[in-house]
This record gives structure tokens, sequence and C-alpha cells, in this order.
């Protein structure tokens, strides 16, 4: 993933481990330690997701990219990471549910299970804008 003058990938010669390299030096960090199969990064380039994958502790977790620090969400396994300017949504491993979280109106880290609503229309209001 590219953003803010920054590669981030997933080094399989690093046990799978997150790297930040920059594109215009040789500044080259790892970023997670822990062995990870999947993470995505939020839109304005602050937040970074992912799922630690080392058969032991797993996890699903957010990594600050200003400080550095990192949050544990959920232990277990999750996949699918989508994020949007607002939310951040992702599969629980087994598809047994679907998280979001909200990440406009608050710095805390609650993910909930997201329940869309049923957009379908009725038979008969189809019929009525006919």
């Amino acid at each position: 993933i590219i953003i803010n003058d920054y590669i981030y990938y997933i080094s399989p010669r690093d046990n799978y481990t997150i790297w930040r390299s920059s594109i215009f030096s040789d500044d080259n960090i790892k970023i997670v330690n822990n062995r990870c199969s999947t993470f995505n990064i939020s839109n304005d380039g602050k937040s970074l997701y992912y799922q630690t994958d080392d058969n032991k502790d797993n996890s699903f977790n957010h990594l600050n990219l200003n400080t550095l620090e990192s949050t544990n969400i959920l232990d277990g396994n999750y996949k699918q990471i989508s994020i949007t300017n607002n939310y951040v949504f992702f599969n629980s491993f087994d598809n047994s549910a679907t998280y979001v979280i909200n990440t406009k109106h608050s710095n805390v880290i609650s993910p909930t299970i997201f329940s869309p609503p049923n957009l379908s229309l009725k038979p008969e209001k189809l019929n009525e804008d006919n």
C-alpha cells in the first residue's frame, strides 16, 4: 500500500512482519514485529489495522502510524479488512460475524457487530412507484 510518501508491505523474508519504506529515501523500518496475515491503512494514513498470525496469540490490532503504538482490539482470527473515511469493517475468519469500528467520533477503538439494514423494497412498493 502506498500512502503519504511511504510503501507499507508484509515481508515474507522477515517472517511476514509489516515494514514501512520511504519513497524518497533509504528509510526502511519494521513497524509490526509479529507475523501478520493481512493489513489495511486508513484513508488519512494515520492508522494501520492488522491481523497477527503466529498460531499462539492471534489477534486483530490497531497501529497509530504517528506514534507507532499498537493496541489489541480483539483476540482471535479475522480477515478482509476494509476501510472507508469513517469506518473499519472486518470479518471473523469463519465468517460468523462482520465487525465495524466507527473512527469518526471517537479515539476509542470499540468494534461492534455490523448489522446492515435490509434495503430491499417490498413488491407492493415497487408497483406503487410505476
